[in-house]
């Protein structure tokens, strides 16, 4: 029998009291919460490189819970929550990752009224919520960088666009992510898939908008 595309551990739930760094190798490895828990709890600081974050499931939260999060190389998909698939309350950093079917009924991607959220050269894309949006009003100290990242085909891409910033070329299926510093336009993903590297992504084809836009 061949052996699956990238290794999977079922280590969840990790629940750490101080700040945890998981660097996956080069091949990529999967965390897997097995439908029936949370992957990540922690009110500290999380880190993950080269890892694939699945099958959790929470009220909110269902891949990730913490205080700030970062992923690296990284893929969130495949998660349930009557909420969230990651939620975190100071710091959100994607960047080169994904974050994709979630099963979720607000932002896939959650961030608290006065976080600093990156999205950097990363894809969040068809979950059934939101992309990407704050757990409430957000404050005025928010702040969500965009920077040639794509939010499509969610069931809204952003629940807010309050205090984005936008940097290079990003790409949005509807206006909810702003009306300044967006392309609106279908990029046209493929699905999910083994393209390579060390998770599952979404490659680009080349009638697509976001084929080799990328700027700086």
């Amino acid at each position: 029998a061949l052996a699956p595309a990238y290794p999977t551990a079922s280590y969840a739930p990790l629940d750490p009291d101080g700040p945890m760094y998981i660097d996956g190798p080069t091949r990529g490895l999967t965390i897997s919460g097995n439908d029936q828990h949370r992957i990540i709890e922690t009110d500290a600081l999380v880190s993950v490189t080269n890892i694939t974050l699945t099958k959790g499931s929470a009220d909110y939260g269902a891949a990730v819970h913490a205080g700030s999060f970062y992923m690296q190389n990284s893929t969130v998909q495949d998660n349930r929550s009557p909420s969230s698939a990651i939620r975190a309350d100071n710091v959100i950093s994607l960047v080169n990752s994904t974050v994709s079917r979630n099963t979720v009924g607000g932002p896939a991607v959650e961030y608290r009224e006065s976080a600093w959220v990156d999205v950097d050269n990363s894809t969040i894309a068809f979950n059934s919520g939101a992309g990407l949006g704050p757990s409430g009003f957000p404050t005025a100290s928010v702040r969500v960088n965009l920077r040639n990242s794509i939010i499509t085909n969610n069931g809204q891409n952003c629940s807010s666009f309050f205090n984005f910033a936008y940097e290079g070329t990003n790409i949005s299926s509807d206006w909810s992510c702003g009306e300044v510093g967006i392309t609106v336009a279908d990029p046209k993903l493929f699905p999910l898939a083994n393209n390579g590297g060390p998770t599952m992504t979404h490659a680009i084809p080349p009638t697509s908008s976001a084929f080799n836009s990328g700027v700086g």
